[in-house]
């Protein structure tokens, strides 16, 4: 027995399961939803027998015929999507905050250990004398995260075709313009990825 979904996917359309099918062979209760609507099932040896008939086999065939097409323009209509997206991205106009090198260390420290204090992760916590590496890494992600309109354009991204990859470059374009306002995190941006 197949189930209405089955034969969807075996290449029927509803409406050439109504005409050269009809009522179904047994039903049972949705297994998912008891107040759902009852699962129709189909003997195979039913539906082989119907589509060996020329005019379900022409059917099926039309059906098939057509499948290619949709599917090609559906990805070209998903393609330009996803092309809009990256060109939206690359039109953003992203303003990084100036400030002199201390006042930055000092609110990307007083940034990250806030964010780690909230989590509960009060083991985590940055000093001025941490690691350089590292607090060249979270002076870059406070730039990222609190100089920039990165939140309100990820949530315009969220969701969208081509999202990933419009991501990527909304990430990287913003790195490349902390980059070129503090050449001091040139070098991080370009060799490590930030912390989220």
């Amino acid at each position: 027995m197949l189930t209405q979904t089955q034969l969807i996917e075996r290449g029927w359309t509803k409406t050439l399961i109504t005409r050269f099918l009809g009522v179904p062979d047994a039903t049972r209760t949705n297994p998912h939803y008891r107040s759902g609507p009852t699962i129709k099932l189909f003997s195979l040896e039913r539906i082989e027998r119907v589509e060996s008939t020329p005019e379900c086999k022409t059917a099926l065939d039309k059906i098939a015929a057509k499948r290619p097409t949709k599917k090609a323009k559906a990805m070209e209509v998903a393609t330009r999507r996803k092309e809009d997206e990256l060109a939206r991205v690359e039109l953003l106009e992203i303003r990084v905050p100036v400030m002199s090198r201390d006042q930055l260390r000092l609110r990307a420290i007083e940034s990250y250990n806030t964010l780690h204090f909230e989590r509960g992760e009060v083991s985590r916590s940055a000093t001025g004398s941490t690691d350089e590496s590292f607090l060249c890494r979270i002076e870059a992600n406070f730039l990222r995260h609190y100089g920039t309109d990165y939140h309100m354009w990820l949530e315009d991204l969220y969701n969208k075709v081509g999202c990933r990859e419009a991501y990527t470059r909304l990430k990287a374009r913003i790195m490349e313009a902390i980059g070129a306002v503090y050449p001091h995190l040139r070098n991080e941006v370009a060799r490590k990825e930030p912390l989220s």
